[in-house]
């Protein structure tokens, strides 16, 4: 038998590693974009900046965060991804109200 010396700091321990699952509500939730036609993505948040890649009509983005950049039809938002690429939100589907104000940059 352990003395209670040693056993009450592993229980305190245990205790600790167990979630709360009301911190586990509260976790941000990844937040995946699909494109409506085929899309450039860029260094930064304008169509100026240099396209590096393309994503294909009904790809899905994942969304790291949205900033504010150049208009594009009307549509300031603009999607980085995991990357670090920009992507404008004009081209992508459902609205970027799906992700919620966590994602902003």
């Amino acid at each position: 038998m352990l003395p209670s010396l040693l056993v009450a700091p592993l229980l305190a321990v245990v205790a600790l590693a167990v979630p709360s699952p009301d911190l586990e509500d509260r976790a941000v939730q990844p937040c995946t974009l699909k494109t409506t036609t085929a899309v450039k993505y860029r260094k930064c948040a304008s169509t100026s900046c240099t396209a590096v890649g393309q994503y294909a009509k009904g790809a899905n983005v994942k969304v790291s965060c949205v900033k504010a950049g150049q208009s594009v039809n009307g549509e300031t938002a603009w999607v980085k991804n995991p990357s670090g690429y920009y992507v404008s939100a004009a081209y992508l589907t459902p609205n970027l109200d799906k992700c919620g104000s966590q994602y902003l940059c």
